[in-house]
């Protein structure tokens, strides 16, 4: 029988808990959820990112440009709304998203460390 998904995760969850039991040390757990992940990105955020990390000017400010002229309509029933500017968020199936995503993941985790 081949173990795997909630089990082992509830497994592993209550170990760590009869450890930290019996050896009287602090536990901390977290539980993430990236679902819709890429569509909650606050640009505001990336940005600083960039800026944080290093990234020229000219680099944050293409990258910038291309954000700030984001916007989205919404059609129904045959009528149009918007337009309406999208301030979080990246598209999802571009190469600079998926760095964008993994740069932003990137700090979270070494903030967790």
């Amino acid at each position: 029988m081949q173990g795997g998904g909630i089990f082992d995760a509830v497994a592993t969850v209550q170990d760590a808990i009869a450890y930290a039991e019996k050896t009287q040390t602090p536990l901390f757990a977290l539980s993430l959820d990236f679902t819709e992940a890429f569509d909650r990105i606050s640009h505001i955020y990336l940005f600083k990112l960039l800026s944080g990390y290093g990234f020229s000017t000219k680099v944050t400010g293409f990258i910038k440009d291309m954000y700030d002229q984001a916007y989205s309509s919404i059609h129904i029933n045959g009528h149009t709304m918007g337009p309406i500017p999208i301030q979080c968020g990246v598209p999802q199936g571009s190469l600079l998203s998926m760095l964008l995503f993994a740069l932003s993941l990137n700090s979270l985790l070494w903030l967790l460390d």
